[in-house]
């Protein structure tokens, strides 16, 4: 991206999860529906690039559980990529 006129944006996933089947296994913290993880694809594809503060940006991509421990804010703020599946229950169990 310092030699060429490429934007590369990155998005992060470690743990996807069905949005229909929430039984408790192997939680992470970085858990992500996969309809929510298309999302944001989405979101990085039709992102006007020149919002963006460098050529080259990296996005964290999980919900806002367990407790807002770690950040997505710059997912949401620069893509406007919002997760609709919480994962709530699973924290709970």
């Amino acid at each position: 991206t310092e030699h060429h006129d490429l934007h590369v944006l990155c998005l992060l996933f470690y743990n996807f999860r069905e949005h229909d089947n929430l039984n408790p296994g192997r939680n992470h913290p970085f858990m992500v529906t996969w309809r929510d993880a298309g999302e944001a694809v989405r979101c990085a594809v039709e992102v006007d690039l020149s919002t963006m503060p460098s050529k080259c940006e990296v996005f964290n991509i999980f919900t806002d559980l367990p407790h807002r421990r770690f950040s997505n804010v710059k997912t949401r703020r620069l893509l406007g990529w919002e997760p609709q599946d919480s994962l709530e229950e699973i924290w709970r169990r």
